[in-house]
């Protein structure tokens, strides 16, 4: 089975980072996740990645709720990043304790493909995944 590439997590919650990081891991999907602890700090490590034309990773999960920049704050200062992506922007996956419509649906307006609840279990992210058309069999493209 072909992996991804990088996985960017975006977690402030210490247990909550410790178990999606091994959930992620075990389920063989990813050579490398990377681990950012608000929006701003993913955003700067993005904008890193546009200077030196490196590949962004392909699926980010991010938190809906954080401090210095939240995960709402981090998809408006993404989209403006969309620009510079070309035709393959990263799929974005917002994460929460509780999904209510208030978040998914402001959520759906900001561009996010896809809503998960907390905890991240592997079925949910296959599923998610699988949603999206990224079976484990096209990894390697992306």
């Amino acid at each position: 089975m072909n992996i991804l590439k990088e996985i960017l997590l975006i977690e402030d919650d210490e247990t909550t980072l410790f178990l999606t990081q091994e959930i992620i891991r075990g389920m063989g999907i990813v050579e490398k996740v990377t681990v950012k602890r608000n929006g701003s700090e993913a955003i700067n490590y993005l904008l890193h990645k546009i200077i030196n034309g490196n590949q962004f990773p392909k699926v980010i999960f991010v938190d809906a709720k954080m401090p210095i920049m939240d995960g709402f704050g981090f998809l408006g200062e993404y989209n403006k990043l969309k620009p510079l992506l070309g035709r393959h922007p990263s799929l974005i996956f917002m994460v929460s304790c509780v999904l209510v419509d208030l978040i998914r649906d402001k959520a759906k307006e900001l561009g996010i493909d896809y809503c998960l609840t907390k905890p991240l279990i592997c079925d949910n992210i296959n599923s998610a995944l699988e949603k999206l058309s990224i079976s484990n069999v096209e990894y390697s493209n992306i």
